[in-house]
């Protein structure tokens, strides 16, 4: 879903320029498509992945391997594809499914150039925020249709977090799961896969002596368990520090979870949501006691 009152202000801003957009596609809906083939795009430090006619998500470069090895699980083996086109702009390669045959595209990669303007899949711009066409606007068609593709271009991160939060959140609890059947494999039960494996992180740490991002991730997770209606909606570790955008379900239970962290010796920067627009995420950043 997107928010209308984001999909107003993007239909505003073309009319202050004299133009009618007549689609808005999300970006991962506009990476080629058919079936038995999914398509990677790898630009920067973002990964869009379409694995589907109205199936996709959005993440970093860090969650990309958990995210994609999670939707393969997830995928019946008769609708598993057959190949994957990988559309790299810049980097490396993340370790894939070994049953995908790779096929990769050569040179630099211009996302505007992806779009399937003949067939959308899927126009934002639909029922009452339809486009209102007139007489005579033959025209004007191909300038709304240059305005949405560069609409969609510039705006990509922005559509993209609303309209495919809920499928990566999903992507993400069951990348949860599946990292607990790798630390636990004895265990065949799972009561509360969050619970369960960061008490198990946090044995391994206090064994081992050490730390580093599954250290942090088990010292941030395991307040979080004892709150029911927390959500986490992104999570990335780099250079020692692990940052979380985070939805709580009480205002009381931000400045809890930060006792808490703080209690287990963590450096925490948290920032709460705003008030507007509602449901906004919560800012939450933590480090090591050693690092700065």
């Amino acid at each position: 879903m997107v928010s209308a009152s984001l999909l107003q202000a993007w239909v505003a801003a073309c009319a202050e320029a004299g133009i009618e957009p007549e689609a808005i596609v999300p970006d991962v809906l506009a990476l080629p498509w058919q079936p038995g083939q999914w398509t990677l795009l790898l630009a920067g430090e973002r990964a869009l992945l379409r694995n589907g006619p109205l199936d996709g998500f959005a993440c970093t470069r860090a969650l990309l391997p958990t995210l994609l090895a999670a939707a393969w699980r997830r995928c019946a083996e008769t609708a598993r594809p057959r190949t994957l086109q990988v559309l790299r702009g810049d980097g490396e390669l993340p370790a894939l499914p070994a049953e995908l045959t790779v096929q990769e595209s050569t040179g630099g990669v211009d996302p505007l150039a992806l779009l399937q303007t003949p067939s959308l899949a899927l126009n934002l711009r639909s029922g009452r925020h339809a486009a209102r066409h007139t007489r005579n606007n033959g025209p004007w068609r191909w300038l709304a249709a240059a305005a949405a593709l560069a609409l969609v271009t510039a705006l990509a991160y922005s559509g993209t977090r609303y309209v495919i939060l809920g499928r990566e959140q999903a992507l993400l609890q069951q990348g949860v799961d599946t990292l607990f059947h790798r630390v636990l494999p004895a265990q065949q039960r799972i009561v509360d896969a969050r619970a369960q494996l960061a008490e198990a992180l946090l044995s391994a740490q206090r064994k081992a002596g050490g730390g580093g991002g599954l250290s942090l991730l088990a010292q941030t997770t395991l307040p979080l368990t004892s709150m029911p209606g927390a959500r986490v909606q992104r999570l990335d570790y780099a250079n020692g520090r692990l940052q979380l955008a985070l939805t709580l379900p009480r205002p009381a239970d931000y400045a809890a979870l930060r006792r808490q962290l703080d209690g287990q010796g963590l450096r925490v920067a948290l920032t709460p949501p705003p008030a507007q627009p509602a449901g906004a995420s919560a800012r939450l950043r933590v480090s090591s006691g050693g690092t700065p």
